[in-house]
C-alpha cells in the first residue's frame, strides 16, 4: 500500500505552493495521475488529502477502477480545535489565505462510499473502511 500524503507530495510537485485555485487544480490532477499509475501496478493507494472540490475527487473516481471515497464528517470548529499543523491558526491570523472551510470553499461529497464521524474512535473508522473494501471485493 502507498499513502500519497498531500503535504509531502506538495513539497515535490509545487516548490513554493500558493494554494491558488489553478495551482490546486493542477496539484490534485497530478496526484491522481500518480495514484492511478500505482494502482495500475496492483498496489492500493490512500490519498491523504482534503481535496476540497468534488471535481478533484470525481476525477480520481473516473481514472481509478477500485475507488472508495471516505468522507470524514467533521465540523469546522472541531477541525480548528484539533489543528495539529496550525493551518487554521495561520488562516485566522492572515498568514494563510486559501484554507478550505475558511477562505476556500469545501464541497462535501454527495455519495461517498464510507462516511465517518470525526467524534468516533479511529478504530471504528478503520473497521468501517475495511468492511467496505471487503464488501466491494477490493481486499
Amino acid at each position: 500500500m502507498v499513502v500519497l500524503e498531500s503535504d509531502e507530495m506538495r513539497k515535490i510537485l509545487t516548490s513554493k505552493p500558493t494554494y491558488a485555485e489553478k495551482e490546486r487544480k493542477q496539484f490534485y490532477r497530478t496526484l491522481v495521475l500518480i495514484g492511478e499509475l500505482i494502482t495500475r501496478r496492483g498496489m492500493n493507494v490512500i490519498f491523504d488529502a482534503t481535496a476540497n472540490r468534488r471535481s478533484y475527487r470525481d476525477y480520481a473516481r473516473s481514472l481509478i477502477q477500485k475507488f472508495v471515497e471516505v468522507y470524514v464528517d467533521c465540523p469546522l470548529e472541531v477541525c480548528m480545535k484539533r489543528d495539529p499543523k496550525g493551518i487554521y491558526g495561520r488562516a485566522k491570523s492572515g498568514k494563510a489565505s486559501a484554507v478550505p472551510g475558511i477562505q476556500a470553499s469545501y464541497e462535501p461529497p454527495l455519495h461517498p462510499e464510507v462516511t465517518l464521524n470525526c467524534q468516533d474512535p479511529a478504530e471504528a473508522g478503520a473497521k468501517a473502511i475495511v468492511n467496505r473494501l471487503k464488501r466491494s471485493l477490493y481486499i
